[in-house]
């Protein structure tokens, strides 16, 4: 009989998964796994948990959002070989499930895609300074949104409650002066934001060329945004984010396997939605396919 370490934020995503747990508890049994279950209680404990017992398990399920499944991944990673990973994605945006097309508003559909899987595709895995992210680490102005926003916001708003909280913060955004080098070129400017993802699309932006974006082919995607100095900038920034449109003299958009960074002042960094840390130098590189995760 198989091992099945179960790891779900009680937190995440108001009732939805409260009211799912038992039916997920019975569905996992049915298939003929030995369960242990464990609720988290406050951050790095997903982490601590994945960590400990990961390695004794054939199969680790993380139920949550988006940070919740960085803690497991990033619990995990200490173990050769590595557990199969199952996701069960019941957070606020749930990016990741997303690019891995997992469904999203149905707890039971996604069950089912762990317990007979299409496939379990090797996935890479993000470090920024050997702090794992599995698809976006970010720099600069709004990165903090997701973390800063309160979970009952969450809960009841939805995505909204992320814009809501952007929109007001605008007035006061920042920029960060920044020197990035990576595998084809240096880029030095005063920037606004920054990222790095292993997704065709984050918050809102989606890439150029997405049909030839991989998530195992150990390459990232990194888009720029260059500080706007008036109003009609600001304007164009905008649109051109949510066009997607790389043309605006403003972006930079190119592919990654490694990068340095270096800023003239602290730069608040998340990783996967979750706070990263102030930073004024980190390093980028990808482990490709290092996470086994069912789809």
């Amino acid at each position: 009989m198989e091992t099945l370490l179960l790891i779900f934020n009680p937190y995440t995503g108001g009732n939805k998964l409260k009211n799912k747990l038992h039916e997920m508890i019975c569905r996992f049994s049915e298939a003929g796994y030995l369960l242990h279950v464990y609720p988290t209680t406050g951050p790095g404990d997903a982490r601590r948990m994945a960590q400990e017992h990961g390695a004794g398990h054939d199969l680790v399920v993380c139920c949550g959002g988006d940070g919740t499944l960085n803690e497991v991944v990033d619990g995990l990673l200490c173990h050769q070989p590595m557990p199969r990973l199952g996701y069960v994605p019941c957070g606020t945006t749930n990016d990741f499930a997303a690019s891995l097309k997992l469904p999203k508003n149905n707890i039971m559909k996604a069950v089912e895609r762990i317990v007979a899987p299409k496939a379990v595709m090797q996935c890479d895995v993000g470090l920024l300074n050997e702090r794992c992210f599995n698809y976006v680490a970010a720099f600069g102005e709004l990165t903090d949104v997701s973390y800063k926003t309160p979970q009952t916001f969450k809960n009841f708003l939805g995505y909204s409650a992320y814009l809501l909280e952007a929109m007001q913060r605008l007035p006061k955004l920042e920029s960060h002066h920044a020197r990035i080098v990576c595998d084809n070129g240096v880029y030095e400017d005063d920037y606004l934001f920054g990222l790095v993802a292993n997704s065709a699309s984050v918050a809102g932006f989606t890439f150029p060329d997405k049909e030839q974006i991989h998530l195992d082919d150990g390459i990232f995607e990194m888009l720029l945004v260059k500080h706007p100095h008036n109003f009609g900038e600001m304007s164009e920034v905008s649109a051109a984010v949510l066009r997607g449109d790389v043309s605006s003299p403003l972006l930079t958009v190119t592919r990654v396997k490694h990068l340095e960074f270096v800023s003239d002042a602290p730069c608040s960094w998340s990783l996967d939605g979750e706070f990263g840390g102030m930073l004024t130098e980190a390093s980028i590189q990808v482990k490709r396919q290092a996470l086994s995760i069912c789809v």
